[in-house]
């Protein structure tokens, strides 16, 4: 396949067409996925590229990053509804992605389609999707595997067609966060990193024992965020100060300090998680 981006390729990627599969569990590995917001690169015809920062589930292990078709068209419905209503209902194609450096930048000041290949990380792999939904079947009838209908065409991407297909929150069923909450945390602290903590003692203690440096002081720097689903929350990349060794936490065993612009709502998302857990 001739490489359209001129970056590494990144990701194996799926558009899941079916409305009620959410893969929350990789359907590869079996392991849970994450929640990843990646910016997308949509080419929708005629010359239409367009990015979109979306959630999508991600399995680490198998590189491989899941976007469900119903959602990723109601953002195209919402980008073009107003902007170029013409091409709605229009075929589309998912591209590859973008670094958020990019995709911010071009929030401020679009890139030239010209220019957009520079910038562009094409996917590893591309791959189809077909399901047979469980259940019991006599064994002269197995059960058949569901076809994936064609994106675009399958459902015109139009406004009337797609109020009663989406779901939102992206969030599989959450028992625990308020995705609106958790998505909305995640962002604001994507922007501050890398943000100061502290590690809760008792948390502390448990790390030294399994071997984790964790300095006396339980002072750390969060170097990433992401979002492990409903039953993880944030999830936080830590360096300890004065260590080059890296720990992943949950939010809920770090304290922020008094006086960050974060401090009240990341407690408030603290108490609001532990009192469910």
């Amino acid at each position: 396949m001739t490489q359209l981006g001129k970056q590494p390729p990144l990701y194996r990627f799926i558009l899941n067409p079916f409305d009620d599969v959410r893969f929350s569990t990789c359907p590869e590995c079996g392991q849970r996925t994450l929640l990843r917001k990646v910016p997308l690169v949509v080419h929708v015809d005629p010359i239409q590229p367009v990015m979109l920062n979306k959630h999508c589930r991600y399995c680490p292990d198998c590189d491989l990053l899941i976007a469900h078709q119903n959602e990723l068209e109601h953002l195209l419905v919402l980008t073009f509804q107003q902007r170029a209503p013409e091409v709605m209902g229009n075929d589309y194609l998912v591209l590859g992605t973008v670094d958020k450096d990019t995709w911010r930048k071009q929030q401020k000041e679009p890139i030239p389609v010209g220019q957009l290949p520079e910038h562009l990380h094409d996917f590893r792999e591309v791959l189809k999707l077909n399901y047979a939904p469980a259940g019991w079947y006599p064994d002269d009838q197995p059960s058949a595997p569901r076809e994936a209908p064609s994106p675009a065409k399958s459902t015109g991407w139009q406004p009337a067609s797609l109020s009663a297909n989406i779901k939102s929150p992206e969030l599989p069923a959450p028992t625990i966060d308020d995705p609106k909450q958790a998505e909305a945390l995640l962002s604001k602290m994507e922007a501050h990193l890398p943000i100061t903590a502290e590690v809760r003692r008792s948390t502390a203690n448990y790390l030294r024992d399994q071997g984790a440096f964790i300095p006396p002081h339980r002072q750390v720097s969060i170097s990433k965020v992401f979002y492990s689903g409903d039953e993880g929350g944030i999830v936080c990349g830590i360096s300890p100060k004065d260590s080059k060794e890296a720990v992943v936490i949950s939010l809920t065993h770090l304290k922020i300090p008094y006086g960050h612009p974060l401090e009240k709502e990341i407690r408030e998302f603290q108490k609001a998680r532990l009192k469910k857990l």
